[in-house]
């Protein structure tokens, strides 16, 4: 299987991992399948292309290497074998897409299809489709007078039992169970009290991947340097560890400001489980003993900042699944609202329904790994929604950046 997201790696890149799994004669399993050739122009070559990739994503994903013969060890193992690489076929890709589309139910959560160069044989082309463990399913393959479900065995699609289904179907729960537990935690919530009964404007984002185990040990010393060359953006100290991961204060305000808004109280927290967690005081206008007003601008540059980091962490500890996006702004005044420019002055009076403002979505990893921008702006969209507009539109240029006001 692939370390990481398959949009993180060159084709240059793919090609040298595809060249050393048959140097290596690494084996055919549970995360890896080697497949000949690729016919689909029968309906058997359509069923069986999308049996493949559903018997991954019911499981824990896995890669299919479409162009590459195998052979058997003395102990039946299949391994690769040369030469490798197929003629490419124009349009393959929308072929296998429309497959997908078409023939299993629920759609796949996420997938990639990407057609590989070789330089070992020039001309020639191996198809890497790649899928994560999938967070909707289990997928049915509902065509082709097929009905079923299927999961990857050692070498193989496997029909799923009716309780083999039954107990996906309980996993998938069980781990969104384990992600509102971890939202609803000390370990998260602990400074809640200092930023959201204070005077000013607090605000909590957090990302958190949906698949919930640890991935870092912080207290590697390969880590401790990736943390040495990865402070946060406005990191005004080292990252120190706690119980359940490392964090961080933010930068000092102007030493001119007056005294008691003169320093950040903001932190940022990573997680054991690649989850991180960024508290900080709202930038915005105190209107009096009534009325809050968030600098909108302002306040989505410091997330977009986060959004950047999380999708670094995320990369660096190889998670391909979803995350959970969490968004709060509770301020002690009992009105609060949004301004498109540094204060409220160009955008009609607007109150959220109950002094706060809370966002949540669900987005692939990919996003914030590839581009942030895309995730940054649904952000926006849904804080925006909270205040009665449909979207944020206003606050981007044409090229999808933050406008310059």
């Amino acid at each position: 299987m692939l370390p990481r997201h398959p949009d993180t790696y060159t084709v240059e890149e793919l090609d040298l991992w595809i060249r050393h799994l048959v140097d290596d004669g690494v084996e055919e399993g549970a995360r890896l399948d080697y497949k000949q050739e690729l016919n689909l122009s029968s309906e058997k070559g359509k069923r069986e292309a999308a049996k493949d990739i559903t018997s991954f994503a019911n499981e824990v994903g896995g890669v299919l290497l479409y162009g590459i013969p195998e052979r058997r060890t003395e102990d039946k193992k299949p391994i690769p074998d040369r030469p490798f690489g197929m003629d490419p076929v124009p349009g393959l890709e929308s072929q296998l897409e429309n497959i997908y589309v078409d023939t299993i139910r629920p759609s796949l959560a996420e997938y990639r299809i990407v057609s590989v160069p070789l330089s070992e044989r020039k001309g020639k082309v191996v198809y890497l489709v790649w899928t994560p463990e999938s967070w909707l399913g289990p997928h049915m393959v509902e065509a082709y007078g097929d009905q079923r479900y299927y999961r990857r065995g050692q070498f193989r699609a496997v029909k799923m039992a009716e309780h083999e289904v039954r107990d996906r179907y309980q996993r998938i729960q069980r781990t969104r169970e384990r992600l509102e537990a971890f939202l609803s935690s000390t370990e998260v919530n602990f400074p809640a009290a200092l930023f959201f009964d204070s005077p000013t404007c607090g605000s909590h984002y957090l990302v958190a991947p949906l698949m919930l185990y640890d991935r870092i040990d912080f207290t590697r010393a390969e880590m401790r340097r990736w943390l040495e060359m990865n402070l946060y953006a406005s990191a005004g100290e080292q990252w120190r560890p706690f119980s359940t991961g490392v964090r961080t204060r933010l930068r000092e305000r102007d030493p001119n400001a007056p005294e008691k808004r003169r320093t950040y109280r903001d932190f940022v927290q990573l997680f054991r489980n690649a989850a991180i967690s960024y508290w900080s005081e709202t930038k915005g206008k105190d209107e009096g003993t009534e009325l809050f007003s968030i600098a909108s601008l302002a306040e989505l540059r410091k997330v977009e900042d986060f959004l950047v980091y999380a999708g670094k962490l995320l990369s660096m500890a190889g998670y391909t699944g979803p995350v959970q996006i969490e968004g709060t702004i509770i301020s002690s005044k009992p009105k609060v609202r949004l301004a498109a420019g540094p204060w409220p002055d160009e955008w009609p009076f607007l109150i959220a329904p109950d002094g706060a403002v809370r966002i949540s979505f669900d987005q692939p990893s990919s996003d914030l790994i590839n581009d942030p921008k895309i995730v940054l702006r649904r952000v926006a969209d849904e804080m925006c929604r909270v205040f009665e507009w449909w979207d944020a539109t206003a606050l981007f240029d044409k090229e999808g950046n933050l406008a310059q006001r």
